[in-house]
């Protein structure tokens, strides 16, 4: 990805009693994907939580004129989790984190929005509580 560019990618398919909670408890998962410079694969590490399987988790990115396409295939049973049925609802968030070229980030696109402020991240926790939702049909 361009200048040590990533993003983070947040699911929380807890039930509705606990969905957006702000702690990571089993349901929730947060991963943050990188470059693997020189490949077009892409690095996945878990953060927040710590029940996936990682390895199952597929991910690639392609250089383009204009910038680059990043793709993530991230299976059900690399969560330990089964498939949504639908109407389904479970919080969703996804960052772009700016780099340009530097060891820390510069800015963040978060797809979520700001809500009318700031989103803060804490090292790279992001809170459940201000997550997205994605329904399944």
């Amino acid at each position: 990805m361009y200048d040590s560019d990533s993003f983070q990618i947040y699911f929380d398919f807890r039930d509705d009693e606990n969905q957006g909670k702000d702690l990571f408890t089993p349901g929730a998962f947060g991963f943050l994907v990188a470059p693997i410079l020189g490949e077009e694969k892409m690095k996945v590490v878990e953060i927040c939580s710590k029940s996936a399987d990682v390895e199952k988790i597929e991910g690639y990115w392609f250089r383009r004129e204009d910038g680059y396409d990043a793709f993530l295939k991230i299976p059900f049973d690399a969560l330990n989790l089964e498939s949504p049925d639908p109407g389904d609802k479970i919080g969703f968030d996804l960052i772009l984190n700016d780099n340009d070229g530097t060891d820390r980030r510069n800015q963040q696109m978060v797809w979520s929005g700001a809500r009318n402020g700031r989103v803060w991240l804490h090292q790279q926790y992001h809170y459940p509580s201000v997550f997205g939702c994605v329904f399944f049909e």
